[in-house]
């Protein structure tokens, strides 16, 4: 049996995964098993899975039910003792698995390893790195404020400790990776790989890139994981909102049909959730690009005038 399985969840992604496959098969760590599980595809997503010729590949395929359900199919199917994931249109760098595979050893009783992420873009060149994170054991508090594992293509999680939580909630759109995560630091704590080994590729016209989905449904999440989480807690809702209007101001300003005023009423929103967040760079940074973005297209309209 594999030590560790990995889950790809493909649909309609014959452009990006056989570079998805290729950073899994290429891994320092090499006792795995990597199950493709192809979502419905209706373009050659099988065809170029099938050209890969390693005895590590499996491909099972399943009428299209979306990612969280495409991964807990992948659940289903693992015989590692170790679960990943690894979304068809991301990659990893080699030493990922090894390292997290060494972290999980030396916290026996930590439930999944997190490494940090790299953002690229289509064509895979580096946009943007994740803030440093050093958060280690009881993350609860931490992961309930920011999701700091980025994406679904990050943790590497026990067996034992899915089985204590439950698999993806295919209700969730989006966030459905947070949600989850949430659920395992209430339960297992988490060890770090400080490494930045994901490479999350940010891909036009996928639903994460949408804004206005994106909003309705990580709200949703949001909603749901706060729902059961402890009175104690329940304070740190209000962080996690500024967080989220904060996110939703950078997708209106980086969305093919940027909205600069919806930008600007999500940034109002999360200075009013959490004032001190105006100090975080991140905030500044957003904040300065729809000032100057905001500006130039001043600038330009009095160009264009008679």
């Amino acid at each position: 049996m594999p030590s560790v399985s990995v889950v790809v969840p493909a649909f309609n992604a014959e452009r990006t995964v056989p570079d998805a496959l290729r950073s899994v098969l290429a891994q320092t760590f090499t006792d795995v098993e990597v199950i493709v599980i192809d979502d419905g595809s209706r373009d050659g997503t099988l065809a170029v899975v099938g050209e890969i010729a390693d005895p590590r590949l499996r491909v099972a395929s399943f009428p299209n039910g979306g990612v969280a359900t495409a991964r807990n199919h992948g659940i289903a199917l693992a015989r590692g003792e170790l679960v990943g994931f690894i979304d068809a249109d991301d990659r990893w760098t080699p030493d990922k698995l090894e390292a997290q595979v060494a972290a999980l050893a030396r916290c026996p009783a930590a439930g999944a390893a997190y490494s940090w992420t790299v953002n690229v873009d289509e064509a895979g060149r580096e946009r943007s790195r994740q803030r440093p994170v050093f958060f280690e054991g009881d993350v609860l508090r931490e992961l309930l404020v920011e999701n700091f594992t980025c994406s679904g293509s990050n943790i590497l999680v026990r067996r034992a400790a899915f089985e204590s939580v439950g698999d993806f909630d295919t209700s969730l759109g989006v966030s459905e990776d947070w949600e989850l995560c949430v659920r395992l630091a209430a339960r297992w704590p988490f060890a770090l790989v400080p490494r930045y080994q994901v490479l999350y590729r940010q891909m036009p016209g996928s639903v994460s890139r949408d804004p206005v989905v994106w909003e309705e449904h990580a709200r949703r999440a949001i909603e749901q994981v706060f729902a059961g989480v402890p009175v104690e807690l329940q304070p740190l809702k209000r962080r996690r909102l500024a967080r989220y209007h904060l996110q939703c101001a950078h997708r209106w300003m980086t969305a093919a049909d940027r909205d600069l005023s919806r930008a600007a009423r999500a940034l109002a929103q999360a200075a009013r959730h959490e004032p001190a967040l105006v100090l975080d760079p991140t905030f500044q940074r957003v904040s300065a690009r729809w000032l100057l973005t905001g500006l130039g297209r001043g600038f330009a309209s009095r160009r264009r005038r008679p």
